[in-house]
């Protein structure tokens, strides 16, 4: 007999003994709570609010028909803690929590102002939490953003989680985990950030509104529209993306970027960190306000893939800036220092946040066109 052979035997009984151990300790639908989504607030009291969107194993049609309408629903509770709330959520309950299926985590703007120390802690620490769950952040409470019906989507929670890769993806916003978080906020010098959600008056459903950064746990500036833009940029986090620029040759372009390639590194110059930034993208030419059909000249083409870099350059720049008024690395340019300047990183780390201020970012961007659609007039 061949050892490939001896070797499938052998795997199988393995494969078996795991399979069967793996239902051991699973349990039954109908015996516990299945958390799609937890958010977290603080009150007056200086406690914690928390909230958690479940998901109604319950609600289906009759007649074996395929179940209709939002199945999760909404309860809360409240403690001094995270902790806290959570054990008395639970002491309430028929049921044991599951949180194997969570889809978010959602952080009130007043936790995030006032520090996060003691829940991420509770996201390293506790048996219940996953380093793959996605974090945001509420613009006003968590509770609100749970509240969303996402348009009356079965699971909303699952529709929020798919939002927040979209838009990172487009360019206008992130998507982030716990694990990440958790990695950011332990190294020496990067500092975490975490996608800002909105939701409208009717909780019908949510907006991507940038993203927060923070100077260790707390939160210090949200990045509007173009700061969030170049921060993915920087970040190597876009796919994808369309922008508008005004010329006065051109007037209003509408331009799509997409095959992104971003390098970075950082030097030393003149006793200052410059963190170079290089940006390769391939453009598509949606509109041309002023007077342009299909056809374009080459000295135009140059121009206008000029000017699209410097809007992306200027972007970045001023991503770059707002995280440094925001004494924020979120950018991880530390990072880059020690794997690049090694020497120079034992000098500065452990005073990085005065280094990080002083230094500066020199963003490179090179455009080519692709494509110019068939009709560039506004």
């Amino acid at each position: 007999m061949s050892l490939y052979k001896i070797f499938k035997l052998l795997c199988i009984p393995i494969i078996i003994v795991m399979l069967f151990s793996g239902c051991k300790d699973s349990n039954n639908l109908k015996d516990i709570i299945i958390v799609e989504g937890m958010g977290i607030d603080s009150n007056e009291q200086g406690g914690t609010n928390l909230s958690i969107r479940m998901l109604n194993v319950a609600k289906s049609a009759s007649n074996g028909e395929a179940p209709s309408g939002i199945m999760t629903q909404k309860i809360t509770d409240k403690g001094e803690s995270l902790v806290e709330a959570i054990s008395f959520m639970s002491k309430k309950l028929s049921k044991d929590l599951f949180f194997g299926q969570t889809k978010i985590v959602v952080i009130g703007k007043s936790v995030a102002e006032a520090g996060m120390d003691e829940h991420l802690d509770y996201f390293l620490r506790s048996t219940d939490t996953r380093s793959d769950v996605a974090l945001c952040l509420s613009d006003t409470t968590a509770s609100k953003i749970l509240d969303s019906k996402e348009h009356e989507s079965r699971v909303p929670c699952e529709n929020i989680l798919y939002l927040l890769q979209n838009s990172e993806a487009a360019g206008f916003s992130a998507y982030i985990t716990t694990g990440q978080v958790l990695n950011l906020y332990n190294d020496k010098t990067s500092d975490i950030y975490i996608p800002v959600l909105k939701g409208d008056k009717n909780n019908e459903g949510v907006t991507a509104e940038g993203i927060a950064v923070f100077s260790n746990d707390k939160m210090t500036a949200v990045l509007n529209d173009e700061e969030t833009n170049g921060f993915l940029l920087i970040a190597d986090k876009v796919h994808n993306f369309k922008m508008k620029f005004e010329d006065e040759r051109f007037g209003k372009v509408g331009v799509e970027f997409f095959d992104i390639k971003v390098k970075n590194h950082a030097t030393v110059e003149n006793s200052q960190i410059v963190f170079k930034s290089y940006i390769y993208a391939d453009m598509i030419i949606d509109e041309i306000e002023n007077d342009y059909q299909t056809s374009i000249s080459i000295d135009e083409s140059i121009l206008l893939c000029q000017l699209a870099g410097r809007q992306l350059e200027k972007n970045c720049k001023a991503a770059f800036s707002a995280c440094q008024n925001a004494g924020s690395d979120s950018l991880r340019v530390g990072e880059y220092v020690a794997r690049d300047l090694p020497q120079s990183y034992e000098k500065c780390s452990d005073n990085w946040k005065d280094y990080f201020k002083s230094s500066k970012i020199e963003p490179k961007a090179e455009v080519s066109i692709k494509k110019i659609t068939e009709s560039t007039k506004n």
